[in-house]
């Protein structure tokens, strides 16, 4: 059956929810948006073309490059928008999911620059983490949102797709923050990865967590073991892998991970190279929740000095890292180019309401 709704009115969720709770009985959802020109807020209007049939309200996805987006069924891969002819479009076929536990929660998800990023404060991330890892139904992705990945995600479709089909997309750099409340007048609380990792290996003894490192030195996988052991002395590390494993040990190392018995794989390798790695070899894992750290462990170990609380309350650290690590500045280059995307994107967009 197919169901053709035309919205051209002040446009809100939850108006379309009883229409999606009819078609529960259905298998496919093959969702297509047609955008006119304007920009989604929370009084958009637009023209919009559904085919329904997915159990759960999962078949909005913006294409305009910032707007509020339901999450597209969990886990399941993602397509890149197109533009032609001056219309963004956006085609997903899914198939049902089994049931996740950040579904009842509610989280918005936006879209900045095109990069889906979920709306929570630290604790709800914290929560749907864990929740997350005992959930060994299938994989889960959390991924920390900031500017430089987005920026890498413009000319990576690997990248890309990945954010867009994980579980949870955290916003993790303050240059998402900022542009949460430029682009779309919300204000959100930074959740840094880093933050949450090491508050999920706090979680591990009381919720019975088993945890899994890899990636980074030999001596900074090392230490990064002594020294959570020593500060969460109930933690459960079940495993561990420096990040120089040849490719070709890779299928072996998964095979580790699933005999140890793991709920959280923990990557430190970098960015994108972590990304690369889970979207290459996660569906063969069988652990609850993958993770990508980045250089988590070496700040751990002390080998790379976080900022002080003071630098961090000021929405300075990347500032701080620079200072610190001249080195990075080819990097950090584009956080500038991405404030620079987001003003251009605030300067082409209407006013939006509060």
């Amino acid at each position: 059956m197919k169901i053709i709704c035309v919205v051209s009115a002040p446009f809100k969720f939850m108006k379309i929810a009883p229409l999606m709770e009819a078609f529960k009985a259905r298998t496919i959802v093959r969702p297509l948006l047609l955008h006119t020109g304007q920009h989604y807020n929370d009084n958009m209007s637009g023209v919009f073309f559904r085919e329904l049939g997915l159990p759960g309200p999962n078949f909005f996805l913006g294409a305009s490059g910032t707007g509020v987006v339901k999450r597209p069924s969990l886990g399941r891969p993602c397509r890149r928008a197109h533009s032609e002819n001056n219309y963004s479009t956006m085609e997903t076929l899914t198939t049902p999911a089994s049931a996740n536990p950040l579904e009842m929660r509610n989280i918005v998800r936006v879209e900045i620059l095109n990069e889906s990023v979920d709306l929570l404060g630290f604790d709800t991330a914290l929560d749907c983490a864990c929740e997350l890892a005992l959930d060994r139904q299938r994989v889960s992705y959390v991924v920390a949102v900031n500017p430089e990945k987005v920026m890498t995600a413009r000319r990576s479709k690997i990248i890309h797709d990945f954010i867009c089909r994980a579980d949870l997309a955290i916003p993790d750099g303050i240059g998402i923050v900022a542009a949460v409340r430029i682009l779309l007048g919300k204000k959100i609380e930074r959740v840094a990865g880093a933050d949450l990792m090491q508050m999920i290996c706090e979680e591990s003894g009381k919720r019975g967590i088993k945890i899994f490192l890899y990636g980074a030195k030999e001596d900074v996988n090392a230490g990064a073991v002594e020294v959570l052991r020593r500060r969460y002395p109930d933690i459960q590390i079940v495993g561990r892998q420096n990040g120089y494993l040849p490719e070709s040990e890779s299928e072996d190392l998964v095979a580790r991970v699933n005999a140890s018995d793991a709920d959280v794989l923990f990557l430190a390798l970098g960015s994108p190279r972590q990304e690369k790695w889970m979207n290459q070899y996660g569906d063969k894992l069988r652990v609850g929740m993958c993770m990508g750290v980045g250089g988590t462990l070496d700040t751990i170990v002390g080998k790379v000095k976080r900022a002080p609380m003071a630098w961090r309350r000021a929405k300075l650290e990347w500032l701080y890292r620079l200072i610190r690590q001249p080195s990075r500045f080819w990097r950090q280059r584009r956080i500038f180019y991405f404030a620079a995307r987001v003003l251009l994107e605030k300067a082409r967009r209407p006013k939006i309401s509060k």
